[in-house]
């Protein structure tokens, strides 16, 4: 997105972070904050938000076989990150919780609900400029709590022509 667009959008929305996405449609994502930087995406469509792995974050997963899917911390963990697009914006922190899966689960009779703070680990990569094993897939519950833009590729949008999203 062009500087111009970019300042139109910030002056409209001033606390909005914009994060033009690459060619696979994904921005960075660095955990911890001073950690290494992973590809990202947002992703509505998935029911937690998938990251690394246990190894990486030290979160266990679920022991019970039907929530292996998923972490299950001994209590809730409150995480930062750092948010930046491939292109060198300046990057912000975002705060995301991590629930324990089961417990989660359990507490709503294993009934079909949304969680804000369900998250588990990610798989190897579908796409991407990395060849990392892992990525930041930001799923429905980084949604909870905020505005989140998509502006799609190569349409006109009153902030300048997409790719890129914005929250």
């Amino acid at each position: 997105m062009p500087p111009a667009q970019e300042t139109y959008l910030t002056a409209a929305c001033p606390r909005l972070f914009i994060a033009r996405l690459d060619s696979y449609g994904e921005f960075l994502t660095r955990y911890p904050s001073n950690g290494g930087e992973v590809a990202a995406f947002i992703d509505s469509g998935s029911n937690a938000i998938f990251f690394l792995d246990s190894g990486t974050t030290g979160i266990p997963t679920c022991s019970d076989s039907a929530y292996s899917d998923f972490y299950c911390p001994n209590s809730t963990l409150n995480l930062s990150v750092q948010l930046q697009d491939t292109y060198g914006s300046t990057p912000v922190t975002a705060n995301f919780s991590v629930a324990n899966a089961e417990g989660l689960f359990a507490a709503n009779n294993y009934s079909n609900v949304a969680f804000d703070d369900l998250g588990g680990p990610s798989a190897a990569p579908q796409s991407g400029t990395t060849d990392m094993g892992t990525y930041f897939d930001w799923g429905l519950p980084f949604h909870f709590g905020r505005n989140v833009f998509t502006a799609i590729e190569g349409q006109a949008t009153s902030s300048g022509a997409g790719p890129f999203v914005a929250f």
